[in-house]
């Protein structure tokens, strides 16, 4: 995913497994309360500052869960 096709999706409504989320908000509150706290507090790092890979081991995190992407 590219930097500007991750803010899109950080800016949106829609998280990535198909819930409802806050602008601003990485994930929808299910997939963000299924992350361990050290996966939750990585997510407020800043955009190239350690943001993406959090937000790439999060992902991983949550499909090791069963938690996958919408289609």
């Amino acid at each position: 995913m590219t930097p500007d096709e991750l803010y899109e999706e950080l800016l949106g409504l829609r998280c990535r497994c198909g819930g409802v989320k806050v602008p601003r908000q990485t994930f929808c509150r299910r997939c963000f309360y299924a992350l361990p706290a050290e996966f939750r507090r990585a997510l407020y790092l800043k955009f190239g500052k350690g943001y993406e890979e959090a937000y790439a081991a999060a992902c991983a995190k949550l499909e090791d869960k069963g938690i996958r992407r919408a289609l």
